[in-house]
């Protein structure tokens, strides 16, 4: 068990030392639209970066859109999660949603606010696509 500790740690200490993947994306939420589903999670998620979903460390755009994808889908029936938790990197705040209640409440909000998807079917697949 403690080889396993020692492997853990020595494999943990190698990856800080690469730094962050090539594809990684600092993902910063700069506003939230409007609406009652996401009421009082607005002023405490500006300028924040987003560092995990459901506690997964999101890694770039197209990531973030793989973990939300099948909570937002209403074809993928059951949702697999009740709720879904969005925790930002700094100062370790986090921000809890029902999934259904998110669900019920996206078409409302992109119509209210104009916006045509909820994201982009053809995101970037490299940091040259995204400059």
């Amino acid at each position: 068990e403690r080889d396993d500790d020692a492997a853990a740690a020595a494999a943990a200490g190698a990856a800080k030392r690469q730094g962050p993947p090539k594809d990684a994306q600092a993902l910063l939420c700069s506003s939230v639209l409007a609406h009652e589903v996401n009421e009082g999670f607005a002023n405490l998620a500006i300028a924040e970066r987003l560092h995990k979903v459901n506690s997964v460390v999101v890694r770039n755009m197209r990531h973030l859109v793989e973990l939300l994808s099948p909570l937002l889908d209403p074809s993928v029936q059951p949702p697999p999660r009740s709720h879904v938790v969005l925790q930002f990197a700094c100062p370790r705040a986090s921000v809890v949603f029902e999934v259904q209640a998110l669900r019920d409440s996206t078409p409302v909000i992109l119509e209210q606010h104009k916006v045509p998807s909820w994201t982009n079917a053809k995101l970037p697949t490299s940091a040259e696509e995204v400059q």
